[in-house]
């Protein structure tokens, strides 16, 4: 995956939990699973950010 991908799959990911946490109050359950979705997935994407940020500092500095 482009670090650019990742970025943006962080991006969305934090505006769904923002968006299922205003739009589906009604729906508990559907929200629930939804911010657990989008959390998952912003924490993935938050790792992978993290971790090619440390590799390229890494062959930088080499």
């Amino acid at each position: 995956m482009q670090l650019w991908v990742a970025i943006l799959l962080f991006f969305l990911s934090i505006a769904g939990v923002v968006l299922s946490a205003r739009k589906l109050r009604q729906k508990r359950t559907l929200r629930v699973a939804c911010i657990a979705l989008c959390a998952v997935i912003a924490a993935a994407c938050a790792v992978y950010i993290a971790l090619t940020a440390i590799m390229l500092y890494a062959a930088s500095t080499k």
